[in-house]
């Protein structure tokens, strides 16, 4: 009989099963973590009603738009992809008349799968009027540090309605 592995060796093996290099190390780590938290959301779900579906929210910095970026993808309990035309069906922002106008679908920057998205290219206008009482002027690091959260706060009460899930949820995470 086999012990379970500890969290520490179970590093280890996975360290030298990559040679060392630290970012196979971190995204082998973050598969492995996706797949246990992927099993315990689908035997948590299968009890409930057919129609419920697996959502599943990334949070990716975006280098051009310099704003995060919000990726997902929903799929049935079995697993399978759900259509692009049902994914979006409910997504509407207030104001917009159209979802076809910032949702889209690419390749997922670092896990390589398709995924859909919101597209940034209004997220920095829309967050300087949500930021509009942060001042402009050079900020020392610690102050710095205060601000992120609070940007990160602020964007995900925009993207709240595709979500559902409240920022104060996600402070606490």
């Amino acid at each position: 009989m086999q012990t379970p592995l500890t969290k520490r060796e179970e590093t280890a093996e996975i360290d030298t099963e990559q040679g060392g290099d630290i970012d196979e190390l971190l995204i082998e780590e973050d598969n492995v973590a996706i797949a246990d938290e992927t099993l315990s959301t689908q035997e948590a779900l299968q009890t409930q009603h057919a129609k419920t579906a697996l959502l599943e929210f990334h949070i990716v910095y975006h280098t051009i738009y310099q704003t995060p970026v919000l990726y997902f993808r929903v799929a049935a309990i079995d697993g399978t992809p759900l259509p692009a035309n049902i994914v979006t069906r409910g997504i509407q922002f207030p104001g917009s008349s159209n979802h076809s106008t910032f949702v889209a679908m690419e390749e997922h920057p670092v896990l390589g799968k398709p995924f859909s998205f919101l597209h940034p290219c209004e997220t920095a206008g829309a967050m300087q009027l949500l930021q509009a009482e942060v001042q402009c002027t050079p900020k020392a690091e610690a102050q710095l540090a205060v601000e992120v959260p609070h940007y990160l706060a602020s964007w995900l009460s925009l993207v709240q309605p595709l979500t559902g899930i409240s920022p104060v949820e996600y402070y606490a995470i």
